[in-house]
């Protein structure tokens, strides 16, 4: 599964299960953990889902934010 940064707003709940299931078995790009890492960061998510934005981590989670913030001010 390739992902941009862009797509997490867009990203079934199935889209989101299939990359934390990638990212617990260590086959996710940085780019994807990036993108789950927004995805997880969406209201609609649920509960369970929590400890794996957790396990993401901040930096993950900044370095996302800030790549996000860099491209709209392109």
């Amino acid at each position: 599964m390739v992902v941009n940064e862009m797509e997490y707003r867009f990203m079934s709940h199935e889209d989101i299960e299939l990359l934390i299931t990638k990212y617990l078995d260590g086959e996710t790009s940085n780019d994807e953990e990036k993108c789950l890492s927004l995805a997880l960061m969406r209201n609609d998510i649920p509960k369970e889902w929590k400890i794996t934005a957790t396990a993401i981590g901040e930096l993950t989670r900044d370095e996302a934010l800030f790549d996000q913030i860099k491209g709209n001010n392109s």
